[in-house]
């Protein structure tokens, strides 16, 4: 594990040292360190296309397309999760179908041949996956703690087509109205796998692992100044219940602003002071259309259903 460990830190050194010399302060944290390394570099493995459970309703009559990418259940109790999700969903009238992505079986490299035993499942590639978003208003992503697998580069680009008004040119029905939110316990993973959608489509950055506060959830989580949660402020009694607490700090663009303060991180230097990100701040002029919003933790950490499903509404 220390071979790995250090292989990690000669790989990333430069990229994420501030991370790494914070994981020697904590023996939990060296262990966390460590298992993210062993993933990343077992991180191929097969990849088929994911499904939807239950079927979709037809063209246009859901405006919500709920995207499970945790099916791989180690860490952070996905159904659980998923039904804080879907029940916030179900206590604001809306109407939504599911498909199912994401690891099944073992992600680690068992038999030491580079490869996971485990099986990826995406979201279906080319014209197919313009034509499945284009169908939905808003794109929820969920991952959960499927890190080194979430969002991978086939997916950045068919959402990235998604949100950029692409319909394709497999089905008679394209949406213009298109949105997305991103809810993951995994930003530092988004950041080193698709940095380039992250920073482009969710107006987002954060440096690596350089700001992740194990348990490090705000309680109470008080909204961002100007924010759409301005004046709000949830109670997280709940963060590591369920699941391990495991927040990392991000940063708006110019174009974007903090949505929940990360009070551990609040006035530091470095900046990444936020639980969230939402794109487009007031005023904004630029060229795309979308809207879209970050939340770099997980719904469940919020204590009470009444304030998820007010998360949702507020969105």
């Amino acid at each position: 594990y220390f071979s790995v460990f250090l292989a990690c830190f000669l790989k990333f050194r430069n990229r994420y040292i501030h991370g790494i010399l914070l994981a020697f302060m904590n023996p939990f944290r060296i262990f966390l360190m460590v298992a993210l390394c062993l993933v990343l570099f077992s991180a191929s493995g097969e990849s088929k296309t994911g499904k939807f459970s239950p079927a979709p309703q037809e063209p246009g009559e859901a405006k919500i397309l709920l995207v499970d990418d945790d099916l791989n259940s180690w860490y952070s109790g996905p159904y659980l999760e998923s039904t804080h999700i879907v029940t916030a969903l179900n206590d604001g009238g809306y109407s939504y179908d599911i498909f199912r992505t994401g690891v099944v079986g073992d992600p680690w490299d068992d038999d030491g041949d580079g490869n996971s035993s485990g099986t990826n499942y995406e979201l279906p590639e080319g014209d197919e996956g313009r034509a499945m978003l284009d169908n939905y208003e808003v794109i929820i992503w969920y991952s959960g703690w499927n890190g080194v697998r979430m969002i991978s580069s086939s997916e950045a680009s068919i959402l990235s087509d998604y949100l950029d008004g692409d319909c394709g040119d497999d089905d008679n029905f394209c949406t213009e109205n298109r949105n997305i939110i991103v809810l993951t316990q995994f930003v530092d993973w988004l950041d080193y796998h698709q940095e380039g959608f992250l920073n482009n489509y969710l107006h987002a950055d954060t440096a690596g692992s350089s700001y992740l506060v194990v348990d490090g959830t705000s309680n109470p989580m008080k909204g961002g100044d100007e924010s759409i949660f301005d004046d709000k402020e949830y109670a997280t009694d709940t963060a590591g219940t369920y699941y391990m607490d495991r927040p990392c700090g991000i940063d708006p663009d110019n174009q974007a602003i903090g949505a929940f303060w990360f009070d551990l991180l609040r006035g530091s230097p470095q900046g990444h002071e936020s639980h969230a990100v939402q794109f487009p701040v007031d005023g904004y002029s630029g060229p795309q259309t979308h809207k879209a919003f970050l939340f770099a933790d997980e719904i469940g950490v919020f204590s009470e259903r009444s304030e998820r499903a007010d998360f949702f509404a507020t969105i």
